[in-house]
């Protein structure tokens, strides 16, 4: 089962990530294969110089679920993780 974009998940999950082309699907498929289905993955990318967004976005396009938030300025993990916790609310 896939929760469309509006719905309520009860667990909000946010990855930084940063030039992680290589191991960036892993991370996602490490969360599509839980049973417990009522998530959203809000994915924070630090401006990359590789295809992390572009993967993201393949993701993304598959399962309403996983959201890509792409930041415009390199500011560093924890930067990242405030954007991402905010997301869920705005």
């Amino acid at each position: 089962m896939t929760l469309g974009a509006d719905a309520n998940p009860k667990v909000g999950i946010v990855l930084p990530v940063r030039n992680g082309a290589q191991t960036i699907s892993r991370a996602i498929e490490s969360i599509l294969v839980q049973t417990y289905e009522q998530w959203r993955l809000y994915v924070v990318v630090d401006p990359s110089t590789d295809d992390t967004a572009a993967i993201v976005r393949r993701y993304a396009a598959k399962d309403a679920r996983i959201a890509l938030i792409e930041t415009t300025r390199g500011s560093g993990l924890a930067s990242a993780l405030n954007v991402g916790w905010r997301a869920p609310r705005e």
